[in-house]
């Protein structure tokens, strides 16, 4: 089956890289908010199912997985998804890595307590985040804005979102958490991102 292009450069990436060298680390803004994510887990009845879309890594997946949720890490690098694959079955982790076109994904209704999208932005996803999300799950989204020009003149604008385009997609879950604007990074750097925390009522 001829691969996906998307598929072909992260997979080139990741391999001339090393999946060592991947950034380990959970988001900030997942950590920021762990006890929402452990209040979900004391509280929630219907299950403990997380979806870590893009993945890559799976450097929130296993935060998430650490915390007691069954994660589905999805990315479409086979590459990233074989070395997950190793190494949740080597620190006995409930990570479930998962190769797929994210472009083409469609989710189940109601089928998780958490979905986390983290630097990545696929506009046709984000009906199947309100769709899958389940009653009382938590909504995790965090990308740059347009506004990521000015550190990264070379960074493609579909890749980025439109001010206030975050708020406004998910207005029918209730907004726990949102800002937008100019962050630190490591390193002394600055970018420009958009951060949600929702939930469906």
């Amino acid at each position: 089956m001829k691969k996906h292009p998307d598929q072909i450069r992260w997979n080139r990436k990741y391999t001339e890289r090393g999946m060592d060298q991947v950034k380990q680390e959970p988001s900030p803004w997942l950590i920021q908010h762990k006890k929402l994510l452990e209040k979900l887990l004391n509280e929630q009845e219907n299950g403990n199912k997380a979806i870590d879309i893009a993945c890559g890594g799976g450097r929130n997946s296993f935060y998430l997985a650490d915390l007691g949720f069954e994660v589905e890490a999805v990315d479409i690098s086979d590459v990233a998804v074989d070395w997950l694959k190793e190494k949740a079955i080597l620190q006995n982790k409930s990570v479930f890595p998962i190769s797929k076109d994210l472009s083409t994904m469609s989710l189940i209704e109601n089928q998780y307590q958490v979905i986390c999208n983290f630097y990545y932005l696929n506009h046709n996803l984000f009906q199947e985040y309100l769709k899958a999300l389940a009653p009382e799950g938590l909504l995790f989204f965090e990308t740059f804005t347009k506004d990521h020009s000015m550190f990264n003149p070379n960074m493609r604008a579909s890749f980025c979102l439109d001010r206030n385009e975050l708020l406004n997609a998910f207005r029918s879950l209730h907004i726990l958490h949102y800002q937008e604007g100019i962050v630190e990074v490591e390193g002394g750097g600055k970018k420009a991102v958009a951060q949600l925390v929702a939930t469906k009522l």
